[in-house]
Parts: C-alpha cells; sequence; structure tokens
C-alpha cells in the first residue's frame, strides 16, 4: 500500500480511511504514516440515511427532456443479449411446426439458437390433441441461468404443469366460452325459428289465408344470384311450377 501511494501521488489526496498517509524527507524515502481523524463514518450508526420517495420510479410520469415537447410513445427497456426459451417455426408453408429453443432477444426469429429444448406441433391430430415434447432437465438449467420463455412458451409450461399457469391461458378460456355461450344461443334461436315457422304455415293452412312469402337467396351458377319466392296456398298452387316464380337480375323471367 505504501508503495503504491509513493508511485500514485494522487491516491495521497484520498480519504482511504482513518489512516492518511504522507511522504518523509528523509535520504532512502520511506513513507510514514500518521494517524488522524476520519472524515469518513466507519460504523453504520454513524451514517445518515436519506429516505427515497415513497412510489417506484414506474409510476412517476416520464417527462421529456427538452422543455415544451410531450411524451408520444413509450418504449420498454430492451436489455440486449438477453436469453430467452422461444419458439422457431420449422416445416412447410401450410404445414406449422415449432420447435423450442434458447436464443437471444437480438437474434431472428426464424435463426437457430443455442440449444433446442423442446418441439411443438400446433396441428392437432385424429384424438384432437397436440404433441408437445419439453426437456424439463435443460429448461430448468437455463431459466436458473437467467433465461426468460416467451408468453406463448410460458403458456405451453404452464399448461403442462411446469410453471404456473399464464394469465393469457385463462383469458383465452374466458373468450372461448363466452363464444361457445354465444354458438349455442344462436343454434337456439334458429331452432325456436324453424319450430315458429312451421306453426305459422301450418295455422296459414287450417285458418284459410291465401298466400304467405318467404323470401329466400340462392346463388345460380357463379356470377348470377337469385331471388326464390315461394307461394303458398290452396288457390295459387300450380302442379307444373310448383308454385315457384324466379325472378332473376338482368332478365325478367320466370318459369
Amino acid at each position: 500500500m505504501h508503495y503504491a501511494l509513493y508511485k500514485f501521488p494522487l491516491l495521497r489526496n484520498l480519504n482511504l480511511g482513518r489512516v492518511k498517509y504522507r511522504n518523509s524527507y528523509s535520504p532512502f524515502g520511506n513513507i510514514q504514516p500518521f494517524v488522524c481523524e476520519s472524515t469518513q463514518p466507519t460504523s453504520l450508526n454513524d451514517m445518515t440515511f436519506v429516505p427515497g420517495p415513497e412510489k417506484p420510479s414506474t409510476w412517476w410520469p416520464h417527462q421529456p427532456l427538452i422543455p415544451g415537447r410531450r411524451v408520444v410513445k413509450l418504449y420498454p427497456v430492451r436489455f440486449r443479449n438477453k436469453l430467452r426459451i422461444a419458439l422457431v417455426r420449422e416445416g412447410c408453408s401450410n404445414r406449422p411446426f415449432f420447435t423450442i429453443q434458447i436464443k437471444s432477444n437480438l437474434a431472428e426469429s426464424k435463426k437457430n439458437g443455442i440449444e433446442q429444448v423442446g418441439s411443438w406441433d400446433p396441428l392437432p391430430n385424429i384424438h384432437g390433441e397436440q404433441l408437445i415434447a419439453l426437456n424439463f432437465e435443460r429448461i430448468s438449467y437455463w431459466i436458473g441461468m437467467g433465461a426468460e420463455p416467451t408468453v406463448r412458451v410460458a403458456e405451453l409450461l404452464g399448461l403442462c404443469g411446469f410453471l404456473p399457469i399464464h394469465p393469457r391461458s385463462y383469458l383465452m378460456a374466458h373468450r372461448a366460452r363466452i363464444a361457445m355461450m354465444k354458438y349455442l344461443e344462436r343454434q337456439k334461436q334458429k331452432q325456436n325459428e324453424q319450430v315458429t315457422d312451421e306453426i305459422t304455415l301450418k295455422s296459414a293452412e287450417t285458418d284459410g289465408v291465401k298466400t304467405q312469402w318467404i323470401i329466400k337467396k340462392m346463388t345460380l351458377k357463379k356470377w348470377m344470384s337469385i331471388y326464390v319466392l315461394i307461394q303458398y296456398g290452396v288457390e295459387e298452387m300450380n302442379h307444373h311450377t310448383g308454385g315457384i316464380m324466379v325472378y332473376a337480375k338482368k332478365n325478367n323471367w320466370y318459369s
């Protein structure tokens, strides 16, 4: 330490603890220390801690560097060369297949990563199952090394029981449940409409109502659409045409 202070004189100006050093003017050039009171605290009891803000820095609104301007868009802080467990697209354009690899966040999406730790086939098989292969030992190792799974990989790891279930899985299940309820309601409404139509047709025939029109849209070939008007009644029924009058868009003809 004495030699370092003698060789680098700038260190003499630093207060390195309770001991200060000075050069003696003896012919041998020895460095003799002398003890004095230190200006720095020597224990935690002597230190004074200034309390920080009650709320984290993420709560405070971000202010622009140049006054007079406003914040248009905020971008998240992206750490460089951070490992992640991501999906890599494989297979054909009409036959997707994904491999789960360890990659850097700066690498391209379709580039191979450091190591492959699993695979996922999104297309279900004949039993309606999606096949997925995972190497839990290597995944736990890379998670211990600081690799973070992406949202899709976190969903897969949560569904297989390796990690807690991702919130997006609950959200997708909630949306699927709502969509299924709406689909069942539409099917029920269609059945009710068919029953009511049959009841009205039977009541019209029994009550003696002459005509009732039901308009249905059909397609004739690929370029012409026609409207079929079905006429129900006793007096207007024709055995040759079946009570059907066909109106085309361009040529007004009817059978």
